[in-house]
């Protein structure tokens, strides 16, 4: 388990504990790994993934385990999805939380975005100056598909979806946006133009495909109260 270790240095492990390629990049040129995902890390977490020894990083990430919700942020290679994964991940089930989530790590995302509970748009808050999206994923055949990470284009927004397929975006400035939905499987689904407006809760549900290719929508607009 991983106790009081950086952020940085934590998704490096995580996603080597789940990707093999990036676990024998890691292991091998340790500078690189940071930078094919586009991680920065601080001096000290730098200094401290050099100092670890080869046969103790190997074990370390051998002993890491990923919980099966958060699993496709890490095979991604975008490091906002996965740090968002790792603040996601503290609002687990407690069961969850026992086994795998590290300690000695604060969420830094207020616990209203991530609560596993939520499972209806009344139990959103909607700030005044600000606008939300919010929506379920669900399959094909209309289950729901928990772990999504849901990422808007050009802010440093991520959010990943709960156990009930349901996630939350908030708080969006007022504009058009364009949203990506990506997960272990399945198609990485888009939706483009989605206006946001102040004191506005915007539905954007969507349901993923199992395949290779892309699907685009737009035109979506928020409902007014």
């Amino acid at each position: 388990m991983l106790r009081d270790v950086p952020r940085g240095v934590e998704v490096l492990v995580k996603k080597a504990a789940v990707d093999p390629s990036f676990k024998k990049l890691l292991l091998q040129r340790r500078a690189e790994a940071a930078e094919a995902i586009a991680l920065t890390l601080s001096a000290a977490e730098e200094a401290m993934l050099a100092a670890v020894p080869e046969a103790q990083l190997r074990a370390i990430i051998a002993s890491t385990k990923v919980s099966p919700s958060l699993r496709p942020a890490f095979l991604g290679y975008a490091a906002a999805a996965m740090l968002a994964a790792l603040s996601a991940g503290a609002y687990a089930d407690e069961a969850e939380d026992r086994m795998m989530r590290p300690t000695g790590i604060e969420p830094d995302i207020p616990p209203k975005v991530y609560d596993r509970d939520i499972n209806d748009p009344q139990d959103i808050d909607v700030p005044d100056d600000a606008g939300v999206i919010y929506g379920r994923v669900s399959d094909q055949h209309g289950d729901v598909v928990p772990g999504v990470v849901v990422e808007i284009d050009g802010l440093d927004v991520v959010t990943v979806s709960n156990r009930h397929g349901f996630y939350v975006l908030t708080p969006i400035p007022p504009g058009t946006y364009n949203l990506t939905f990506q997960a272990e499987g399945y198609l990485m689904e888009r939706r483009s133009q989605i206006e946001v407006r102040e004191g506005v809760k915007t539905d954007v549900s969507v349901k993923i495909i199992m395949g290779i290719q892309e699907r685009r929508i737009t035109g979506i607009r928020p409902e007014l109260p």
